[in-house]
Order: C-alpha cells, then structure tokens, then sequence
C-alpha cells in the first residue's frame, strides 16, 4: 500500500535529518508553497491526457478516476492502478475496456518517446549512459493490460477467438488515435508542461533548503533522465528507482549526498501525502455517486 511507502519514506527522512544533521532552519515556507502549487496543478494537467485521448470532457471525473487509482497503487508484479483506472472510466463513464487501454498506452508511449528525446537535448545523456544498471528495458505494459483486459471483461467462450478479436479492436482503435493529428499534438504538449512542472517542484524544494546554485537546466537533466529511469523501469510507482536516481544525478550537478537524500525522500513522502489526501476525497466523491 502507498500508506506502507509513505511510512517508509518519512522514517528515511527523519533519520536522515537526524544523523546527517541538516539544518531546517533556514527552510523557505514560500518556496514550499509552489512546491504545493506545483504539485498540485501536476495532478490536475496529468489527469487531462486520458478524457483528451478518449473524447471526453468530463475531466471532473476524470481527475478523482486519475487519483483513486494513483492512490490505489502498490508494490505488486503489475503497475495495479492501471486496471483500477480502465475499471473506473467504465463504471463511470461508460468507457469500454478496449479504448482506455488503446488510451493508456498511446499516453504512454508519448511520455517515453518525448523523454528519450528531452533527455539528450538537456545533456543528460552522458548520465545514463555511466548509470550501470540493468533496468534498462521498456515496461510490458501492452502484454499485461491486454491479457487483464482478456481475462477481466470476458468469462465464456471461445477465448482464442475473443483475444484476437480484441487484438483487431485495439488495433483499429490505436490507428484512429494516432492518425488524429490534433490530439498527438495535445497529448505531446501536456508531457512536455508535465516534465517542466515536475523540474519546478524539484528546484523549489531545493530552494527551500537553502540551496540556490543550481540552474533550471541543470535540476531538468537530473528530474527528465530521473523519469526516464522511473518509466522504463519494471518497479511498480518507481519505488527506489526514482529515488536512488535523483539522488544520484543531484549529485553529479553538485549537491551533496546528504541534501540529494534529503530531497529525494522528502519529494516523495509529500507527494505520497498528497495522494492519500487525494484520495481521500476521490473515494468520498465514488461513494455519493454510487
């Protein structure tokens, strides 16, 4: 559960206040404010991709439908809240099965598209490639999402037959997106604000603790190559890898040890705070509805 790696995380974060002796006293509260703007409004902007793609302008539902499933997410062999999202926009919004998945994986595709793009034009190139590691290796997404889809919408018949049916659905539907040229552009223009503001949250957060020599470029190539790692990676939410890398990367453009874990551990237990919070009303908000 989210709550297990937001107790996690915080314990990591008081113990590394604590034994590396960082200093909050010179905090920035109003830094700390557009770290809460930025993170927010990142909710918001991502949760638009889907309805966009989808034709929908419900985007009300759409966002509480993007947070409970971001909430609902775990440490499991399957990124679990992709098929609480592709339940929820059928329960609520009479979306079938086959087109939010097509959905989902044309959006995801998009993102790590434009992130091998932006990471060479932010010089974080040269990073990855001393980064000796072996997750280097795109999600099987489209395997996974498929045969959940196969086996949670169907029960009977002949399933050979349904599967390649929905295969042939999938891929009709994947043309229409792909061929519609204004909402390639839309979704590629969301990612692009999407990367930016997550850059701004991580530079504000530095801020707030006092550290004002880096540059914008600079926290972009370590949070762009950082969302490359999280992306491509197997782990469900990028637990470990987002961490270890960013802390590895702010390091490379200066920071020390001790402030890169102050600042990885911290942007994610406040961003798993605002998640459950979230959460909390997108369940309160399915349960009137219901």
């Amino acid at each position: 559960m989210p709550i297990v790696i937001f107790v996690i995380s915080t314990f990591g974060l008081v113990l590394c206040i604590k034994y590396n002796k960082i200093s909050l006293s010179s905090f920035d509260v109003n830094n700390f404010i557009y770290y809460l703007f930025f993170s927010v409004f990142f909710y918001c902007l991502s949760s638009t991709a889907t309805p966009i793609i989808l034709g929908i302008k419900d985007y009300i539902i759409s966002f509480w439908i993007q947070t409970a499933a971001y909430a609902s997410g775990s440490p499991t062999p399957i990124k679990i809240g992709l098929p609480i999202k592709i339940y929820l926009f059928k329960k609520y919004l009479n979306t079938s099965v086959i087109k939010t998945t097509t959905a989902i994986i044309f959006e995801s595709l998009i993102r790590i598209i434009i992130l091998f793009i932006l990471v060479p034009l932010s010089g974080g190139l040269k990073y990855l490639i001393n980064i000796k590691q072996n997750y280097f290796f795109i999600i099987p997404i489209i395997v996974i999402i498929i045969i959940v889809m196969v086996f949670f919408q169907y029960s009977s018949g002949n399933l050979i037959e349904k599967i390649k049916t929905n295969i042939f659905v999938f891929k009709t539907e994947f043309k229409r997106i792909t061929k519609n040229l204004n909402i390639t552009i839309r979704i590629i223009f969301i990612h692009i604000i999407l990367q930016l503001i997550y850059t701004m949250r991580i530079l504000v957060l530095i801020n707030s603790i006092g550290i004002e020599s880096l540059t914008f470029l600079q926290v972009a190539r370590a949070v762009i190559a950082t969302s490359l790692l999280t992306t491509i990676s197997l782990i469900p939410g990028g637990y470990g890898i987002r961490e270890v890398s960013i802390i590895y990367l702010l390091q490379l453009e200066g920071i020390d040890y001790a402030n890169s874990i102050f600042i990885s551990l911290a942007d994610r237990s406040i961003q798993l705070m605002i998640a459950m919070f979230l959460g909390i009303f997108a369940s309160i908000y399915f349960t009137k509805k219901d």
